[in-house]
């Protein structure tokens, strides 16, 4: 996890929610980020769509559309390793 190693001392400042099927999230990084204030939401239970897709439908719900016009999105990890992960959903 290089992001997390060079983002660590930065991210948590901003950092309000990690989302998705967490399939892949190591434990320990999910912990560090729950300590420094990270809600972490699991979706697992959606395995139709991606985790981009999950996290935007639940964005959707969680606030109003006042908030959502205001709303700045951070994405980030968004391209897997594996590229085939992104052309089963094509």
């Amino acid at each position: 996890m290089l992001l997390h190693g060079m983002l660590q001392a930065s991210l948590p400042m901003f950092l309000h929610t990690l989302a998705g099927d967490m399939d892949s999230a190591q434990p320990e990084v999910l912990d560090f980020y729950r300590q420094h204030g990270a809600e972490v939401i699991d979706l697992a239970e959606d395995q139709d769509s991606t985790d981009l897709h999950k996290c935007i439908a639940y964005i959707e719900k969680r606030f109003s559309e006042a908030e959502l016009r205001r709303l700045t999105i951070l994405v980030l990890g968004a391209f897997p390793p594996d590229p085939e992960s992104c052309w089963a959903e094509a």
